[in-house]
């Protein structure tokens, strides 16, 4: 019997500094392969803004390298901080025409022209006394996608489906965490931006986007230290910084205070949001789950495991990948980065 390569259904998450890829095995389920390249370092571009398709072709070849792609399918999320996520409520049609209707009713809802964007949506439920849907959309810029297709032209068969990183990520957290009695902040911190999400039984999703990543703090140290961002990033990773910076609480230090203020305005704003929650809807959140490449840093971990400095409720740590590879196989460090890009493999089926 001659051995074939297996037929894989991947995901690709293309976010701001990086590209990240899982690949499940079509027979049977299993993670195939997980790979992640950079977009922004010393050999790559410089800063987010930087990217080109040069960039994203090379990155895109490495993660793809040594896979059976030609005959894979393939799914796409964009992570952006652009993104716009909406709870809609409107009248009831047919599955098929979903989206067309759903082009008419987020027009007065963008700052531009409906026909300037992308979307994606999931069906909540149906009102069927009210002759309502209720549908979670997340809308992106086509000028965000457009630069991505021509590259992706040249390694797989087929063009792939197009999904927001928020959308993926929900639907990923849901199939990890099924049985929820309360509600439950969903906390995803990437190099861009952050986002923060409301889960709870019996209810719509509630978001928030938050200014909050490792370039903004990168920006601040770069600015405040007078290093290259690069040297600031190298210095935010290091144990010894998240300690000098938890002292800011303390005695103050002007050379650092601006990341302590930026790190105190990040909590303030989710603890204002489950306030708000609290009181519309008489139900507090009680923990908070947190995932995405920032809980690597010793800062954002000390914050988190600390309760009287995060939300004074308890934090944990979600690794989508846990328990589908073994922990040897997962790069280390990188168990939190993988979420977004196995909902898309896992989905693509």
């Amino acid at each position: 019997m001659s051995w074939r390569k297996p037929k894989l259904r991947i995901g690709l998450d293309i976010g701001g500094h990086s590209v990240k890829l899982v690949a499940i095995n079509s027979r049977d389920n299993s993670v195939y392969a997980c790979q992640r390249s950079e977009l922004v370092s010393a050999e790559m571009a410089r800063t987010p803004s930087e990217v080109s398709d040069v960039h994203l072709r090379m990155a895109l070849r490495k993660v793809f390298q040594d896979l059976p792609n030609k005959r894979s399918a393939v799914q796409l999320a964009i992570s952006t901080p652009f993104n716009n996520v909406f709870v809609l409520s409107m009248p009831d049609v047919d599955d098929s025409e979903i989206k067309q209707a759903l082009f008419w009713e987020l027009g007065p809802l963008l700052p531009k022209p409906a026909a300037q964007y992308e979307f994606d949506y999931r069906l909540l439920r149906r009102e069927k006394k009210k002759h309502r849907l209720v549908v979670l959309v997340g809308t992106i810029l086509r000028t965000q996608f457009e630069m991505i297709v021509p590259v992706l032209k040249g390694l797989v068969s087929e063009i792939p489906l197009l999904d927001l990183e928020s959308l993926a990520l929900l639907e990923r957290f849901r199939q990890d965490y099924p049985d929820l009695t309360e509600p439950v902040g969903l906390l995803h911190m990437g190099a861009t931006h952050s986002s923060y999400t409301i889960v709870a039984p019996e209810a719509d999703p509630v978001f928030l986007s938050l200014p909050f990543g490792g370039d903004i703090l990168d920006g601040v140290i770069s600015r405040n230290r007078g290093v290259p961002v690069l040297t600031a990033e190298w210095q935010r990773k290091e144990p010894a910084f998240a300690e000098k910076i938890i002292s800011q609480s303390a005695d103050g230090d002007k050379e650092d205070r601006e990341t302590w203020e930026i790190l105190v305005q990040f909590v303030s704003t989710i603890l204002r949001f489950n306030t708000r929650y609290d009181v519309q809807n008489q139900k507090k959140v009680t923990r908070v789950v947190a995932t995405g490449g920032l809980c690597n840093d010793h800062l954002i971990q000390h914050i988190l495991n600390t309760p009287d400095l995060f939300l004074k409720i308890p934090a944990e740590y979600w690794e989508p990948l846990k328990g589908l590879m073994p922990d040897e196989q997962i790069d280390a460090g990188l168990g939190f980065q993988y979420g977004i890009a196995l909902e898309m493999a896992l989905r693509n089926g």
